[in-house]
């Protein structure tokens, strides 16, 4: 196996920038950031001593590893006329189809940093779940010794697991942020302030940390079977026809599991 030296980054976003500013930290040499914008580019190189280009012919082929952070839908067309051989070729998405980067190299996988990224906001590595993914035993191992060196929690998936854990990641933090923010401008448009319910949502964050089952700790209206509250929100909702649909499915799914058919809003 050959030991990997030098990376190069396709994409300086949010997952790239905290990626190589992980990896530079851990003595690895980032040669160049690729990026459709230029400026974008030269600004995350500045922070990893590399060369930022904003063109794909003027990608060198002398790292050892190539990053791709860029979105799914335009992987293959961003990199589209890239041929790089033998050299392995990565991206770090949670459900784009490594198989789809054999057309760019013999040697591919997938290295998927399981947590949500902001350019702002420092991330501690050390306990960022990183997902292994590839058909190839040496990339595996390539890419293991890599991620060992960033953080304590490394994990080998086969692209259908790591598809499941792409879902149930966006069900737990997207999901969970647009609920938050309905949650808020609710309460605003009714001269609430949010932070009353930190202490609440403090302890049903802290719920979640345990490994019992999440419906165990499951409760409210809709759990007792409680139609008349539940009823009686929806048409205070009726002037957020947005969040009255969400409150009325959320709390419809939630009988169905507890009730069965008994109920139906």
């Amino acid at each position: 196996m050959k030991e990997i030296k030098t990376i190069s980054f396709i994409g300086s976003g949010n997952v790239a920038t905290h990626l190589a500013v992980a990896l530079n930290a851990k003595g690895f040499i980032i040669e160049t950031i690729l990026s459709q914008t230029l400026q974008n580019a030269t600004e995350l190189a500045s922070k990893v001593n590399a060369r930022g280009i904003d063109q794909l012919n003027q990608l060198d082929q002398t790292s050892d590893l190539y990053i791709s952070s860029l979105k799914d839908d335009v992987i293959d067309a961003y990199l589209e006329g890239l041929n790089l051989k033998e050299k392995l070729l990565v991206h770090t998405s949670g459900s784009y189809e490594t198989t789809k980067l054999a057309k760019f190299s013999s040697k591919t996988g997938s290295f998927y940093p399981l947590q949500t990224f902001n350019k702002d906001i420092s991330v501690d590595f050390s306990t960022i779940p990183i997902i292994i993914e590839s058909e190839n035993a040496e990339t595996i191992e390539s890419l293991l010794a890599i991620a060992k060196r960033i953080t304590n929690n490394t994990h080998i998936l086969t692209a259908a697991q790591k598809k499941a854990l792409h879902i149930s990641a966006i069900g737990i933090n997207n999901f969970t942020h647009f609920i938050l923010s309905k949650s808020k401008e609710y309460c605003r448009f009714n001269s609430l302030d949010f932070s009353l319910l930190n202490p609440l949502l403090k302890q049903t964050i802290e719920s979640f940390s345990n490994e019992e089952e999440p419906l165990k700790k499951q409760t409210g209206p809709a759990r007792r079977g409680d139609l008349t509250i539940i009823e009686n929100h929806i048409e205070a909702l009726s002037g957020d026809k947005e969040f009255q649909a969400l409150y009325k499915d959320l709390s419809q799914y939630i009988l169905s599991e507890f009730h069965g058919e008994k109920y139906k809003l």
